[in-house]
């Protein structure tokens, strides 16, 4: 009989250390004994009792049962508890900074990735509004921004943005995602931030060059389309020939330089180098020179150029302002039909002014429209109709009105044309 007992406890001691470590292989040597004690202590009752009181299986099922419950009841919690201590060994482990905050923004808790970012402990970083270590950025400047406004502008996309670590005058540039913890709307806010700073300075050493290698440029380049213009002004001193092909010389060469040019402002604005000088217009006058500006490519295709204002003046700077309607009305005329119209519609609200550039062209396909602003994006040879740039202008007039603190977008319609649309905020 006893050896019948022993042979059971044996058992029963392997299987539950089995259980154990497989529900937490974190579990101390002592609680696994403990454990199994009184998994043992209890089978020995129970064989026991089926031995010596065998007139009673009332008793016997009974307390078969409450075992089956407690060891049921004991499996469970392991689980829980092994499930939670491995979550927050994988979030503190993580190579991102997370951070949870109430609905006011508040912290709430934070991950040592999230505290070294911070150079704080949790008992510092608790409680603070997260806007207040937080900024966004904006065309590379770190630029202070609400609570509220955050979370607003997120719409679950990436941020560039910048913290502020204590005792450091250098703000460490960061990706920030935000989400919920429940689809709750009491739910609490869950940032998660990711050091770019090694992306950061790889992409200022690109800007530098960049920007080294187009000043060098653009004094020889400039001095060699001087060069073919003077040969054009000889007269009868060319063949036709050689004169065609000094004219051809020197447009590609302005092209060139007019790329020159695109490749220094993209860098300048990108960099925050570029500063907007921001005046009251007259509406009329901007769209004006905008037309003048453009009036032989017009010309060249019979193209009516019209408008309708309604305001009388904007808040902007001229310079950047006529760049950005030049470029759009450029590519409305290169993209229509002939004899056909483009206008521009200046309207206001209360808090901004919309200018539309509308023109009656091919349209724009609905896959290509969503990076029509990106850097060197471009129509693909179909969509573009034989007209090829360096697919920078887009991105140019999208970082200067920016820089307004304005938006910008597109709504087309493939056979029955485009109308690009900005805003700029009233002061």
């Amino acid at each position: 009989m006893w050896a019948k007992l022993l042979s059971v406890a044996a058992t029963i001691i392997f299987f539950a250390m089995v259980l154990c470590l497989q529900q937490d292989p974190k579990t101390s040597a002592f609680e696994s004994l403990l454990i199994c004690e009184g998994i043992v202590l209890t089978s020995l009752l129970i064989s026991v009792f089926g031995t010596y009181f065998p007139q009673r299986p009332q008793i016997l099922s009974s307390v078969q049962c409450d075992t089956a419950k407690i060891t049921e009841s004991l499996s469970k919690s392991l689980s829980s508890d092994g499930a939670k201590t491995q979550s927050r060994q994988f979030v503190e482990k993580m190579p991102l900074g997370l951070i949870t905050t109430d609905q006011s923004g508040k912290i709430k808790t934070a991950n040592l990735r999230a505290l070294v970012l911070f150079r704080m402990a949790i008992s510092m970083l608790k409680d603070t509004v997260i806007t207040d270590v937080l900024e966004i950025s904006v065309q590379g400047r770190p630029q202070s921004i609400s609570f509220p406004k955050l979370i607003e502008t997120s719409t679950g996309d990436l941020i560039d943005g910048f913290v502020k670590p204590r005792g450091s005058e250098k703000a460490v540039p960061v990706q920030v995602a935000i989400g919920t913890l429940s689809d709750e709307p009491s739910a609490d806010y869950i940032f998660s931030l990711t050091d770019v700073s090694q992306r950061w300075e790889v992409e200022q050493m690109k800007q530098e060059f960049v920007e080294m290698v187009s000043h060098d440029l653009r004094t020889p380049l400039t001095m060699v389309a001087l060069f073919f213009y003077t040969m054009q002004r000889e007269q009868g001193s060319l063949s036709p020939e050689l004169a065609r092909l000094a004219t051809k010389a020197e447009s590609q060469i302005h092209r060139v330089i007019n790329l020159v040019n695109s490749l220094l402002d993209v860098n300048m604005m990108r960099s925050g180098k570029l500063r907007i000088d921001r005046k009251l217009l007259s509406a009329e006058d901007l769209i004006e020179d905008a037309f003048a500006s453009v009036y032989a490519l017009a010309c060249e295709k019979n193209i009516s150029l019209t408008q309708q204002v309604q305001v009388k003046s904007v808040f902007a700077d001229g310079e950047r302002i006529q760049q950005v309607l030049q470029n759009l009305l450029t590519n409305a005329i290169k993209f229509s039909e002939n004899s056909t119209e483009v206008m521009i519609a200046v309207t206001t609200n209360e808090t901004s002014t919309l200018f539309q550039v509308i023109d009656q062209g091919r349209g724009i396909p609905a896959q290509s429209v969503n990076g029509i602003f990106e850097r060197f994006d471009q129509l693909s040879v179909a969509d573009s109709h034989g007209h090829k740039g360096f697919g920078l202008g887009l991105a140019i007039c999208k970082l200067i009105i920016e820089e307004h603190g304005g938006s910008i977008g597109v709504q087309s319609e493939v056979g029955k044309g485009s109308q690009f649309w900005f805003t700029l905020p009233d002061p």
